[in-house]
């Protein structure tokens, strides 16, 4: 499975990311819990989401895209890959020091900030996962209040995590 996704008039294909980002999820998470291989997917996707989103803001002089259903399902599939890429590096690497720690901590934040519309079943469903996974690494000392920011404060978040990267 080639890992690269399509940009075609400046238009991130979605609908091929989504599909590659659960199929890695499928195959390497939830199957056969293969957190290397896991891994070397999202991360190879997370980076292009990364870079797509920090190209799109810069070329509009800083500006964040205002809300539409297409940065609705951007910022559903960044929370994910997210998620996913630090729950991955979690379980591969075997002494978490404490700046490692910080850094998974700080991206399950992240991930859930930036998830639009946590009312809805499938990302309710996420939003419990990831505050799961962050009182994990935590000992219970870190936890994300269930609030639904507006599209464009979650595209903020988004654009400053990924401009700290």
């Amino acid at each position: 499975m080639v890992m690269s996704i399509q940009v075609t008039n400046k238009i991130l294909n979605l609908a091929d990311l989504q599909e590659k980002l659960d199929r890695t999820v499928f195959d390497y998470v939830d199957t056969t819990q293969n957190w290397g291989k896991a891994k070397e997917n999202l991360y190879t996707l997370y980076s292009q989401v990364r870079e797509y989103f920090e190209v799109h803001v810069d070329s509009n002089d800083g500006a964040i895209p205002n809300s539409s259903p297409y940065w609705v399902l951007f910022m559903d599939i960044s929370a994910r890959l997210v998620y996913f890429n630090s729950l991955a590096k979690q379980h591969i690497v075997s002494d978490l020091d404490e700046a490692t720690r910080s850094d998974i901590t700080r991206a399950y934040e992240v991930a859930a900030k930036i998830l639009p519309n946590k009312q809805f079943e499938e990302n309710e469903e996420l939003f419990e996962e990831i505050n799961k996974s962050l009182q994990q690494i935590s000992n219970g000392n870190h936890a994300v209040e269930k609030v639904s920011y507006p599209l464009t404060e979650c595209l903020q978040n988004f654009y400053d995590y990924i401009k700290t990267l």
